[in-house]
């Protein structure tokens, strides 16, 4: 009898377990990513802020030429601020920050209950806005893990998934290449060593934007802004 309800759970688990992995597809087993993980830290960083440079993420999609091409010349950070913090989960401001000064005039994603597993919080998917080259793009779908350090001083081994339209990237690319049409980019893409796939809308104008080996840095100078933040500040005014 035990040797017949083992053998059936483990089957059963492992053929469900690596039939849903493979079926999203879009999932985290989709990519070859280093998930952080690691020893319980009993850290409190309730009340801390960290800055996550992109420049110290390993690019795993696009391939590392197109996202350096698409990357070069900014100087873009993931700002995070820990509002609250239990044993389960905790309440985090999400954006963005250029050259390290956070834009008082872009209100923050408010990521509340994200899970935390001592040393790591993960978060997502959610929306978050970058500027590349000049242009606002959207990265959709949003995804982020990273462990505490065992200082409780920062944040390493950052992984992230993500989307890009290259409807959104038409006028960043144009400024590259010359071309603007999202099908015609896409068409150019496999040159470059990447390719577009499906959209959440079905169409196969989009580029997986994945990273990991992300590093953050603790004490970066970025809060929560919130809507009623930017009425009352006048210099967000017109």
């Amino acid at each position: 009898g035990e040797g017949e309800g083992e053998g059936e759970g483990e089957g059963e688990g492992e053929g469900e377990g690596e039939g849903e992995g493979e079926g999203e597809g879009e999932g985290e087993g989709e990519f070859d990513v280093s998930w952080p993980e690691g020893d319980p830290t009993s850290c409190s960083v309730e009340g801390s802020s960290f800055s996550i440079d992109f420049a110290s993420a390993n690019f795993i999609a696009p391939d590392p030429a197109v996202a350096g091409l698409l990357l070069d010349g900014i100087d873009a950070q993931i700002g995070i601020y820990v509002v609250a913090q239990d044993s389960a989960t905790m309440d985090l401001a999400v954006g963005v920050m250029e050259a390290g000064v956070q834009d008082e005039c872009v209100e923050t994603i408010a990521a509340s209950g994200a899970d935390w597993a001592d040393p790591v919080v993960s978060l997502g998917p959610t929306e978050l806005e970058i500027e590349v080259q000049g242009f606002t793009v959207p990265l959709k779908d949003f995804q982020f893990a990273a462990a505490v350090t065992d200082g409780c001083d920062g944040l390493r081994d950052g992984a992230m998934i993500a989307q890009l339209d290259v409807r959104d990237l038409a006028d960043v690319i144009g400024e590259l290449i010359g071309v603007t049409d999202p099908a015609t980019i896409c068409g150019l893409l496999p040159s470059f060593g990447a390719e577009c796939v499906t959209c959440t809308d079905g169409e196969d104008l989009c580029l997986d934007f994945v990273a990991d080996s992300m590093v953050g840095t603790d004490g970066a100078s970025f809060e929560p802004v919130s809507a009623s933040d930017i009425t009352g500040n006048p210099d967000c005014s017109g």
